[in-house]
C-alpha cells in the first residue's frame, strides 16, 4: 500500500500517484541524524554509515480526503514516521521502521529487517506488524544461504503468517554458477491462505 515515510516526507508528491493531489497549506516537521565511520577493513579507507535515525510528521491546515487513508495525510496531523539504521559490522544491519499514530500511543506499522553475513553464511530476517489505517500483515520471514564455494550454494526461507497462525511456505533451493552457466534445483512447499 502507499504509505508515509521519511524517504517521501519532504518530497512534493508523497504518494508518487499522479492521480493524488497534495493540496492545501501544511508544514511538515522532521530531522536525519547520521554518525559514520571509517571502514579500516579495505585498503582505501572509506566512509560507511554506522547509525542512522530518521523521523518526521506533516501539520495540515486542513483535512485532505483526496490522500490515501493509509498514508494518514488526509488527516489534519499525519502519523510520526521514522526509520533507524544500525551497522554492527561491515555487512551486518538491522533496520527498524515505524509508524506511530499522533497521539503517541498506537504504533501503527512495525518492520525490523536483520542481514548478517558470517563470510559463507548469510543470514536475513524479517518482521512486518501492520494494524489500523496502514493494513492488517503480520508475519516473519527468514532466510539463511550457505556458500559452499563460489560456484555452489544452498538456500533456505521460511514464512509464518500470525494472521493465519500458519507457515506459508518452506523454499529449498541448490544453486550451481560459473561464467557462463548458471543452473539450479528448487523445492517449495506452499500453503494455501485462507
Amino acid at each position: 500500500g502507499i504509505m508515509l515515510t521519511p524517504n517521501n516526507l519532504f518530497s512534493i508528491n508523497k504518494t508518487s500517484h499522479v492521480d493524488v493531489v497534495d493540496s492545501g497549506t501544511s508544514a511538515i516537521v522532521g530531522f536525519d541524524f547520521k554518525i559514520d565511520d571509517v571502514d579500516e577493513s579495505s585498503e582505501e579507507k572509506t566512509l560507511v554509515n554506522k547509525l542512522s535515525f530518521s523521523a518526521g510528521q506533516v501539520f495540515s491546515y486542513e483535512k485532505n480526503k483526496d490522500m490515501p487513508q493509509s498514508t494518514s495525510l488526509d488527516r489534519k496531523i499525519s502519523d510520526i514516521v521514522g526509520e533507524i539504521n544500525y551497522s554492527l559490522i561491515s555487512n551486518n544491519t538491522i533496520n527498524y521502521k515505524f509508524s506511530l499514530d499522533e497521539n503517541l500511543s498506537t504504533l501503527n506499522y512495525n518492520e525490523i529487517t536483520g542481514n548478517f553475513n558470517f563470510g559463507r553464511l548469510e543470514f536475513d530476517i524479517n518482521y512486518l506488524e501492520e494494524q489500523n489505517h496502514i493494513g492488517n500483515e503480520n508475519y516473519i520471514k527468514n532466510e539463511i544461504t550457505f556458500n559452499v564455494n563460489e560456484q555452489n550454494s544452498f538456500n533456505f526461507k521460511t514464512r509464518k503468517n500470525f494472521q493465519t497462525n500458519s507457515t506459508e511456505f518452506y523454499d529449498l533451493n541448490y544453486q550451481y554458477e560459473n561464467d557462463c552457466l548458471r543452473a539450479g534445483v528448487e523445492f517449495k512447499d506452499r500453503k494455501s491462505v485462507v
